[in-house]
């Protein structure tokens, strides 16, 4: 099953337990060395834990949406700046399990730009990253999200071919200010 999470994880929430643990201060360095260790001590209790597909892993500081192979997820956090994504609104979790839509719910906060383009910003998002569990990193996770291959060695060849003929024809584009090749295996 995928499942796709949107909005904000617990903790960005008020008054999160979570949040109990973070204790900053004016010090750009000290706090960065907070986060590390907190993000360390967070880890190392999981190494001992099932996993959790409830999980928020992705940044809720960051605006954008990714994929996770390892949970078979879709994280997309929306609303620091809604006027981004052509103000739609929230969009509430909804998974997709056999590729059938379980459950849709969206609110729609404004209306500053047609509805279509919010709908299509919404599609759009969520079919590139579907996408990615299908590409060279996610065929290599079944639907639980465990490294299990799941394709025949044919189609692999058959997939590394068809690719190969954009890696020619990207590997050919000089991109200004970059004095180096351009690494083309993760944008494929």
């Amino acid at each position: 099953m995928l499942v796709i999470r949107t909005m904000w994880p617990v903790i960005m929430l008020p008054n999160s337990k979570k949040t109990a643990d973070y204790k900053f201060n004016s010090s750009y360095i000290l706090n960065g060395l907070t986060i590390a260790q907190l993000a360390a001590k967070d880890n190392y209790r999981l190494l001992r834990q099932s996993v959790d597909c409830q999980r928020w892993t992705f940044p809720p500081t960051k605006i954008e949406a990714a994929y996770n192979p390892s949970l078979n997820s879709i994280c997309e956090i929306l609303f620091s700046d809604p006027n981004r994504f052509f103000s739609f609104g929230f969009i509430n979790l909804f998974c997709i399990e056999d590729t059938s839509i379980m459950a849709v719910s969206i609110d729609l906060l404004r209306y500053e730009k047609k509805q279509q383009i919010s709908h299509t910003a919404i599609g759009s998002t969520m079919g590139h990253e579907i996408t990615h569990g299908f590409d060279i990193i996610g065929r290599q996770y079944d639907e639980n999200g465990n490294v299990v291959p799941w394709w025949i060695n044919e189609k692999i060849d058959a997939y590394n071919k068809q690719i190969e003929c954009f890696i020619q024809q990207y590997s050919n584009y000089t991109v200004p200010g970059v004095n180096r090749q351009v690494f083309l295996f993760l944008c494929i």
